[in-house]
């Protein structure tokens, strides 16, 4: 411990402390005790890691859609905290009987964020988790397929095999420091989203805990932190990909792959399993990508008339980004219809719903693949940040709306009249009650979005990073039977810097370090 340098250091946390820690205790810059912009600017990225590494990929876009979908999440978790939840997805023009007020009788909604699009902000948390399935089965075979087409059996093999041993790494490392913070929460009496009871004892709970953390496809939630359900999937999901991967490695000839994956997601499709449907199509998506020379090649050769078709469908994937779920207390007008569409075999998942959802994920995904524009969106700094720190934000951020914004929302759900609900106030239908109702809506999300992504970065540099630095360590220690020396020359992604580590973990996954370097080095496309 020195208390007379720039950081306190406690042994082996003095790396993680100056990434987080804005370094105060430095000399004066020369500029009368006044910082300098640079080192404010550095402050602020050791303390948010704002703004990102300006080295864009043409995968990057990824990066951003992710992110995206990650905070949306977040926005809907945070919709169903705030409004009455149950009418949270009732479209434009349904009719509302709301059990929470039955005195006051049906009520049409006519709130116009209810319309088709503009929803997305509020209620599309269910088609995110779409649209992570698909960028995952895009992202894992992005690497092997480039092997496939390049002939590269080798290195496939490589690759595949360590993607496959790091991957349960990757997912659950960062899983289990975000349930046992929710088990110690539980502990101490801290409110916290867990669904179990608390127990007298300590080891009572921690194996309580411990038969929570046993999941698979038929009990997904994890009771202590049900934010979890989609983990199950993603590496069930994962593993499917890379048997793709490796069942494709020795067609040459493009149409035979694509006949092999197209099989495969057709068969998911009929079978009705969703969560593999969207790996396999991101699969398929990854090749005939690979196949047309990437993503900018493939904007390249778009006509116009075929830039008005893909815009087209990405407008029909907006539209089904929006589409509502089922709801005993309203209607679905504009959409109701589209229920007798749905096979018999999907009924019982979300009662139909989740094949609309799915659909929007794989129209959005691949409509995007093929409008610069869109991929442009994505490609911008704040998207590309929200990418970086997606998955700790996935994982953390009902944690944050549990310790942080439950008491909030008492505090000025009491100042401003509100009972349960956001949108149920004594005055209710007056523009009084509307202009409250969206002060207050404002003021709770600048406290708390801001909060939870500034948590997700430190969790991002404390929990995720370190979990896939670690599964690689061990990886390459199976593999060559000893610890890999920290400057080993292409070969140990320890040696990587934090800078080096690619905003995209699951690309990094099926690349070799020397691909890393020369893909992450400034300038580089």
């Amino acid at each position: 411990m020195r208390l007379g340098g720039r950081v306190l250091r406690l042994g082996g946390l003095s790396g993680l402390t100056e990434r987080l820690i804005p370094q105060w205790n430095r000399p004066l810059p020369p500029n009368n005790g006044r910082e300098q912009p640079q080192n404010r600017r550095s402050s602020i990225k050791s303390l948010l890691g704002w703004p990102p590494e300006q080295v864009i990929r043409e995968t990057a876009w990824l990066d951003g859609l992710r992110g995206v979908a990650a905070f949306l999440v977040m926005t809907y978790h945070l919709h169903l905290l705030l409004f009455y939840g149950l009418s949270l997805e009732a479209p434009y023009g349904a009719t509302v009987q709301n059990k929470y007020n039955e005195a006051a009788g049906p009520e049409r909604a006519r709130e116009l964020w209810r319309l088709p699009i503009i929803r997305i902000w509020m209620c599309s948390g269910p088609v995110q988790v779409s649209i992570f399935f698909v960028l995952s089965g895009l992202v894992l075979s992005w690497s092997p397929m480039e092997s496939i087409r390049t002939g590269k059996q080798e290195k496939l093999a490589a690759s595949l095999s360590s993607a496959i041993f790091r991957r349960w790494f990757r997912l659950y490392l960062p899983c289990f420091a975000v349930a046992i913070w929710h088990f110690f929460g539980l502990r101490i009496g801290l409110q916290t989203d867990a669904s179990r009871e608390r127990l007298d004892g300590f080891w009572e709970q921690l194996w309580d805990f411990l038969a929570a953390s046993e999941r698979d496809q038929f009990n997904a939630v994890h009771d202590y932190d049900w934010t979890m359900w989609t983990i199950p999937f993603e590496y069930s999901g994962s593993l499917l990909v890379f048997v793709i991967c490796l069942a494709a490695s020795r067609i040459k000839m493009y149409w035979k792959r694509t006949l092999l994956i197209l099989t495969v997601a057709t068969y998911a499709c009929l079978r009705a399993e969703w969560a593999f449907w969207l790996f396999v199509t991101g699969v398929l998506l990854s090749n005939y990508i690979r196949h047309n020379g990437g993503f900018e090649a493939l904007s390249r050769t778009q006509s116009r008339q075929s830039t008005a078709a893909w815009s087209i469908v990405m407008i029909c994937s907006l539209f089904l980004v929006g589409y509502p779920s089922t709801g005993e207390e309203y209607d679905r007008p504009g959409y109701e219809w589209m229920t007798f569409l749905i096979p018999s075999n999907w009924m019982p998942i979300e009662e139909g719903a989740r094949l609309w959802w799915c659909w929007a994920g794989i129209l959005f995904v691949v409509s995007a693949s093929h409008l610069r524009f869109v991929r442009k969106l994505f490609e911008l700094s704040f998207p590309r940040y929200l990418g970086r720190v997606s998955y700790m934000l996935y994982l953390t951020h009902r944690s944050v709306l549990a310790v942080v914004c439950k008491p909030l929302k008492k505090a000025l759900f009491a100042a401003s009249g509100r009972g349960r609900f956001l949108d149920y106030g004594k005055d209710r239908g007056t523009l009084h009650h509307d202009v409250t109702t969206l002060c207050v809506y404002i003021l709770i999300f600048m406290v708390i979005v801001p909060l939870a992504i500034v948590v997700a970065h430190a969790c991002e540099v404390l929990i995720d990073r370190p979990s896939v630095r670690f599964a690689k360590r061990i990886d390459e220690w199976i593999v060559q039977g000893r610890r890999p020396e920290q400057g080993s020359s292409g070969q140990s992604g320890a040696a990587m810097s934090d800078e080096a580590v690619p905003l995209t973990a699951d690309i990094e996954l099926t690349e070799t370090t020397e691909e890393l370097k020369d893909r992450d080095r400034p300038g580089l496309v």
